[in-house]
């Protein structure tokens, strides 16, 4: 209905629908301008439109009369006199009565003197100005009044002798053609005449015989009133029967939700007014990119061919559908609301596109058309139905997501329905005010309260003042910043301390309305579980502790027998080098064995004491800007040289040295023991190179050796606390070292690389940046 209210809407003429009970359904810009000009009110869209004029006037009762007479009798027109105190211009009114859903009045009025882009021939009248053509039998112009040339801009020669129906409107063109045949005077009616540069211009016009029938039979046309409005004057008017058939299309498929009877309407009023012996509606579907027509309605039969053939029909159709909708997808100019000629088989379609925004939903097909000869009523008349028949595919499109929604909706209903019902959960919902609106629960013995007395209840009311006030300030603050929220709570029902959490999440109604979805379930085994771990975790942690301290203890303790059995042993050699006045080499080699292993056994209780420190965080971090080349060498020194000999490590410095922030002691582990073991895990004979690369953001240490190397499956636990690799048994050692070297790079931001290939030996690469 809304499509065809749009032609009205901005139409000079006043134009309105009322209801039985006088109420108003729709007026349009004039209509609601004519209203205030004339009766000085206003009048909504739903009011009572006798309220505009004076109760128990003579108007009040002329328009009830005439409102009721158009119900009655179905058409009813009356004229204003001149002399009306509420109309300064003469006005005619015609009343049409639609009777589908419910009936409706259609007032238009036409006015029949005074109006903006009307030429008012009253007033030349007074002046004696002809307005009237004079024609033959046959539709030749006799005679042109020079006022009628005027308006329409031709030549006197020109247009004498011309057919009158060639400047008529093909649609006004039946209107000559039935006077000559009936032979009867016209009444004042509306027609279109072409002026010189093509354009239609409505007159209002009336005419009459004079002389014999095949004798001297001529016809005067009087035109009584030239109008120039918006709406083009070759657009197509509808009358109401037009009206009437959209309107009950519409109400056919509004009752019963169906397109077929709705498109079954309109094409067979084709079929009555003998606009076309045959159409179709079809609706465009597509597989993939392949478009195929589906018939829904059709009416009458086709001439000159069978319905065997509509099949290659549908094809063809198809193929040119899918052509216009690329052009229309690309933005390329064409013309897509007219009918498109299609000839098939030595036939001639029409084809109509029916298009909802960009996409061409559906077509209308009618035979036997050919343009040069068809009356060109049709286009327009087809056209007029177009907007409808969009507007019954979108809606059967709707309605079929629609459906489809409502399954998939039903399905989902039933999963989440199972769902729910294997949870041992409680889910609320409550909404802004913190009121619950629904629950759901498989065992009542969960709630605080029966579930009927919760709906509607405040989760204040429901779980108490402290409880319900955690609960709410939950819920507001899901409201307020749209993300969830996750409360851990302690709810003493029915005097069990149970331990739950409440996992809250904020749900957008289709209203708009906000509501928040609550998760309540026992986590009382949980925490019951989290609280025997922290007892575990506590204990383990005392004893790791009182380890600590007892191997920190017994480490102090070793050191002060081993610095004893160390200088004991010194004595002892210097006594019997000085009475034997030398030592046999069983004897040399014996003292040698003491000192290393008092070596080992100090090496490895200085780990052990370092370890037990930085394990119970007592290991000091204390860097400042250290000559790290003059350290390097002073380790080197002191803790291998002299025992190794000097070509044992090897230092190695590459680009220019800088002075670097590291902790000198903590270093010192580290580069103790990385070649430590490098010298442990290699031949006697080998050289273990270290080296000191300085670059424009860190400095590199790099420790290589040629050793036994290490197995790819060690090389993630290496720095693991007592680990050590599997081929290693044959070497002594408690898998400290590694550690320590990976605790302390760790505590100067450093990354440690390790390169190692078993029988050839292992790199170790050491990252220290100059800014920690």
């Amino acid at each position: 209905m809304e499509n065809l209210l749009s032609f009205f809407e901005d139409t000079p003429e006043p134009f309105w629908i009322v209801d039985q009970s006088y109420r108003l359904i729709y007026g349009n810009k004039s209509f609601f301008v004519t209203s205030q000009n004339t009766y000085g009110k206003q009048l909504q869209a739903g009011g009572n439109v006798l309220d505009l004029l004076p109760p128990a006037s003579e108007h009040y009762q002329l328009w009830k009369e005439s409102y009721d007479r158009a119900f009655q009798f179905k058409q009813f027109s009356f004229e204003t006199n001149r002399k009306d105190q509420f109309f300064k211009n003469r006005m005619k009114f015609e009343f049409r009565l639609i009777e589908i859903l419910s009936k409706f009045v259609c007032v238009r009025g036409i006015l029949l003197d005074e109006n903006t882009g009307t030429f008012q021939f009253s007033t030349l009248n007074k002046d004696h100005t002809e307005f009237t053509l004079s024609i033959d039998e046959d539709g030749n112009i006799l005679r042109i009044a020079p006022a009628v040339l005027n308006i329409l801009g031709y030549f006197t020669e020109w247009m004498e002798n011309k057919s009158v129906i060639d400047f008529l409107h093909p649609d006004e063109k039946d209107l000559l053609r039935d006077f000559f045949r009936n032979n009867e005077s016209l009444d004042a009616t509306w027609c279109r005449l072409r002026d010189v540069n093509g354009n239609y211009i409505w007159c209002n016009i009336q005419m009459a015989a004079f002389g014999k029938m095949n004798v001297d039979r001529k016809y005067v046309i009087s035109i009584n009133e030239v109008r120039i409005q918006k709406t083009p004057a070759n657009a197509y008017v509808p009358d109401t029967n037009i009206l009437q058939v959209i309107t009950e299309a519409q109400a056919i498929y509004i009752q019963n939700g169906k397109s077929k009877p709705a498109f079954d309407i309109c094409l067979k009023y084709f079929q009555d007014e003998s606009i076309v012996p045959f159409a179709f509606i079809a609706s465009l579907e597509w597989k993939g990119t392949s478009p195929f027509l589906k018939i829904i309605a059709h009416y009458g039969k086709w001439i000159n061919a069978g319905e065997h053939k509509i099949k290659g029909l549908l094809d063809r159709l198809s193929l040119q559908c899918q052509v216009i909708q690329k052009s229309i997808n690309q933005n390329e100019p064409n013309e897509l609301h007219n009918g498109i000629l299609v000839r098939f088989e030595e036939m001639v379609f029409m084809m109509y596109l029916l298009i909802d925004g960009n996409e061409i939903t559906g077509v209308m097909v009618t035979s036997d058309l050919i343009p040069e000869k068809m009356d060109a009523k049709v286009i327009p008349v087809i056209n007029y139905f177009k907007p409808l028949l969009v507007s019954v595919f979108h809606g059967s499109r709707f309605l079929k997501n629609a459906n489809a929604a409502l399954h998939k909706l039903a399905l989902n209903k039933d999963e989440l329905q199972s769902l729910v019902t294997s949870l041992d959960d409680i889910i609320l919902e409550v909404n802004a005010q913190c009121e619950l609106v629904n629950l759901w629960s498989n065992d009542d013995a969960l709630l605080s309260m029966p579930k009927e007395l919760m709906k509607g209840k405040r989760l204040l009311e429901i779980k108490g003042e402290l409880l319900g006030k955690i609960l709410e300030d939950g819920v507001n603050d899901v409201l307020a910043n749209e993300t969830p929220k996750l409360i851990e709570y302690m709810d003493p029902l029915g005097n069990v301390h149970n331990w739950y959490n409440a996992k809250m999440n904020l749900v957008k109604m289709f209203s708009g309305e906000k509501r928040v979805s609550i998760l309540i379930r026992d986590i009382t085994e949980k925490k019951e579980a989290e609280q025997l771990i922290a007892e575990n975790f506590k204990k383990e942690k005392e004893l790791n502790e009182m380890k600590s301290r007892m191997i920190t203890s017994v480490s102090h303790e070793f050191r002060t027998p081993l610095a004893t059995i160390v200088s004991s042993t010194e004595l002892l050699e210097m006594q019997i080098e000085k009475e034997s006045r030398s030592l046999s080499e069983k004897t040399k080699d014996s003292f040698a064995n003491i000192y290393e292993e008092v070596d080992r056994l100090s090496d490895m209780m200085r780990n052990f004491l370092v370890m037990g420190r930085f394990e119970e965080n007592q290991m000091p971090f204390k860097p400042k800007l250290t000559d790290i080349v003059s350290l390097v060498r002073k380790i080197i020194r002191t803790r291998f040289l002299s025992k190794f000999g000097e070509e044992k490590v090897i230092l190695r410095i590459k680009n220019e040295p800088v002075a670097v922030n590291i902790d000198p002691s903590l270093f010192w582990h580290i580069l103790s023991n990385l070649v430590a073991n490098a010298i442990k895990y290699s031949p006697p004979q080998s050289t273990v190179i270290v080296e000191l690369q300085f670059l424009e953001e860190e400095f590199i240490l790099e420790v290589r050796d040629k050793g036994i190397g290490i197995p790819e499956t060690d090389l993630i636990n290496i720095f693991k606390t007592f680990y050590r690799a599997g081929n290693s048994d044959e070497h002594s050692g408690y898998g400290l070292g590694l550690a320590i070297v990976e605790r302390f790079v760790s505590m100067h931001h450093g990354l440690i690389e390790v390169k190692s290939t078993v029988g050839s030996g292992s790199t170790f690469i050491i990252h220290f940046k100059y800014n920690l």
